[in-house]
């Protein structure tokens, strides 16, 4: 599993065994978390009362581990488990559709190897494209599950790809970061880096934006993957997304630093120490950058100085903050490894519900 391999890389104590690494999506007034217990539960938004949940053919075994973030279009929801399945559950049905939902996919079936999901999936335009430890890169129709193509990397794909103008960019655990025609698959370029890449890329205007597991942050021409600059913070990975606001960059590595770079130069405005690794991307306000962390810790920090917005600075949430945080009704949303889902207020981390997957 993840951890194991992130063991054999000399760093599994950092991240320890857990499947708890998804993430929280908003849709209208519902909030969808991945769980360990209860695979994909939908709380209301406002309250955090629980709706509904999907685990599954087999209650008893249920979905397993799970460290992609859902993705929804055209009114299904998407996900992907760390056994290799893809599941479409339909939002307008009752019971999504049924024990597999409208359709289920397993990509071990796809592949002349053993395949794991390890990253998130990526929609567009009635596409779904994801990456898998077999080293392929599929995409699937989105009404049927059927395959579109699949493209061969020379390595495990662990990132979640970014679509845009008709390219999909993903990275590989072979150094490259590919970027691919989302309709036929081909490749338009690729770039090498010094490490391997497990980052979502995020695109911004003619640029293509990512870090590695080399300690470099990126930025590529898109138009051919040409570079334009990188930037050397910390002596740790670059794990999670960035998020861009204006000229700004905002991304942090798994050593806990949290940093503001020049969209422009990758030149360094601020950075800060959260003392505590991080492997979920930051969420913005108009103010704040919001940061979570292993050591239970939300952190909210000024967007123009890194300091922090109030004293302390922080909202204690108990148990490590690795499931993917949303902000959506000008409410922060996430989950802790310990089954607590929870929404706070995004000025002081004030918690307004908590939902105790455990006690469902």
């Amino acid at each position: 599993m993840l951890p194991a391999a992130l063991l054999t890389m000399g760093c599994g104590s950092q991240f320890g065994a857990s499947g708890d690494w998804g993430g929280v999506v908003v849709h209208d007034n519902s909030l969808y978390a991945t769980t360990q217990q209860n695979g994909l539960i939908e709380l209301d938004v406002d309250t955090g009362i629980y709706q509904r949940s999907f685990n599954g053919a087999d209650s008893d075994e249920g979905l397993g581990a799970i460290y992609s973030v859902p993705v929804i279009g055209d009114n299904l929801l998407f996900l992907a488990t760390y056994d290799g399945k893809i599941h479409a559950l339909d939002l307008r049905s009752p019971d999504f559709g049924g024990a597999l939902g409208r359709w289920s996919v397993d990509t071990a079936l796809l592949s002349d190897s053993s395949s794991r999901i390890v990253g998130g999936l990526a929609y567009d335009e009635g596409r779904l494209i994801f990456g898998s430890t077999d080293g392929y890169v599929y995409a699937l129709d989105g009404e049927t599950g059927t395959v579109i193509w699949k493209y061969r990397t020379d390595g495990m794909i662990w990132g979640t790809p970014t679509i845009s103008d008709g390219v999909c960019y993903v990275g590989s655990m072979d150094h490259n970061l590919y970027a691919l025609d989302i309709d036929t698959g081909a490749a338009e370029w690729r770039y090498e880096s010094e490490g391997a890449i497990v980052m979502a890329p995020v695109i911004v205007d003619d640029r293509v934006l990512f870090g590695g597991l080399d300690q470099q942050f990126h930025s590529l021409d898109k138009s051919d993957g040409s570079l334009n600059w990188t930037f050397s913070g910390g002596e740790n990975w670059f794990w999670a997304a960035p998020r861009v606001a204006g000229a700004v960059i905002y991304v942090a590595n798994v050593d806990g630093l949290v940093f503001a770079l020049n969209l422009k130069d990758g030149t360094q405005r601020w950075t800060f120490d959260v003392e505590s690794p991080i492997v979920i991307p930051p969420i913005l306000t108009d103010g704040a950058v919001i940061v979570g962390s292993d050591s239970g810790k939300v952190w909210f920090l000024d967007r123009n100085s890194g300091g922090k917005t109030f004293e302390p600075g922080y909202a204690p949430m108990g148990d490590k903050v690795r499931s993917t945080m949303a902000v959506a009704h000008g409410v922060v949303f996430g989950a802790t490894v310990d089954n607590q889902v929870w929404a706070i207020d995004p000025d002081r981390g004030q918690r307004r519900w908590t939902y105790d997957v455990v006690d469902d």
